[in-house]
């Protein structure tokens, strides 16, 4: 472990122009907005009252670690790279954290290795992360091994975000439905009192309510903020039909040996056969605010194969 500081005079005060270090170990914390970096704070004025921001020096690193104490989770990391802290610092970061939780949501083994850029004093982080799950209590959501690569700009105070999620999971659930194998696209813009974005997210089948849609497709605009968080978008897809072995059974035995079985066993055939080949679509409104949710369906189309339509 070794550390090398280059200093520089601007008139007759001396400042810190340069620093090199390898296998360093550092402890720090980010609490309330608040980041603390352990021996780095030395290098900002103690006195400063303005927001957080990385001091104007180059920095050069090579296997340095930093533990995180943060308001979601302990996490770890590892740092190489090199460049100005302000402007120019570029860099690959591996990160773990084995739980997290945040605004609701809990995060379980979670790992990243990105690659970090400073712009104009904003981090720029780009690359692969994954987790084993990421459920969010209050929006009653969650998603099965996430899988996404990320591309996210953080302000100089780290206190907003800006970017958009490439993702995949093995299975999504929320608003009382079930996604196979989804993947698509989140966009995001906000900071922690209130964030707002775009989803495009495409399923190999949905199930909820007791139906089940193959080739589903789901998109829209959102919003997540302390109090309420809301969805409206449009879901299609197609082959819609009642989930179960013969969800329809039921209405044929029942009506065996009475004057309208004919009439029961021709509705259940039809609405059997509008169900192997049809196309969906609706628009929708999702509500959840103070744990109670409220859900507005329009435009809800069917046309069938068979001539059915709704």
């Amino acid at each position: 472990r070794w550390v090398e500081v280059d200093i520089a005079f601007a008139g007759l005060t001396p400042q810190v122009a340069a620093v090199r270090a390898g296998g360093v170990r550092l402890h720090g914390s980010w609490h309330d907005g608040r980041l603390r970096l352990g021996e780095l704070d030395r290098f900002r004025d103690p006195d400063s009252t303005a927001p957080f921001s990385l001091p104007d020096m180059l920095v050069s690193l090579a296997d340095a670690r930093l533990t995180l104490d943060t308001d979601a989770g302990r996490m770890g990391m590892q740092i190489d790279g090199d460049g100005n802290l302000q402007s120019g610092f570029k860099g690959r970061l591996a990160a773990a954290m084995p739980r997290g939780t945040l605004a609701g949501c809990g995060l379980s083994q979670a790992s990243a290795m990105v690659n970090i850029a400073m712009q104009q004093g904003q981090p720029h982080l780009s690359g692969p992360v994954r987790a084993d799950a990421l459920a969010c209590r209050d929006a009653g959501a969650a998603i099965a091994r996430p899988a996404a690569t990320i591309d996210l700009t953080l302000g100089k105070a780290l206190d907003r975000w800006a970017g958009h999620v490439d993702l995949s999971g093995q299975a999504f659930r929320g608003g009382g439905m079930v996604l196979a194998s989804p993947s698509g696209r989140i966009d995001f813009d906000g900071m922690a009192a209130r964030t707002t974005g775009q989803l495009r997210l495409d399923a190999a089948a949905l199930t909820g309510r007791g139906a089940l849609l193959r080739n589903a497709a789901l998109s829209g605009e959102w919003a997540v903020g302390k109090d309420m968080t809301s969805f409206k978008g449009d879901l299609g897809g197609q082959d819609l039909r009642l989930s179960g072995r013969d969800p329809l059974a039921r209405l044929r035995s029942a009506s065996a040996g009475t004057p309208v079985a004919p009439l029961a066993i021709r509705l259940a055939d039809a609405v059997e056969r509008a169900g192997q080949s049809n196309r969906v679509k609706t628009s929708f409104a999702l509500v959840q605010k103070q744990g109670a949710g409220s859900l507005a369906i329009t435009d809800a189309a069917l046309d069938a194969r068979s001539g059915a339509r709704l």
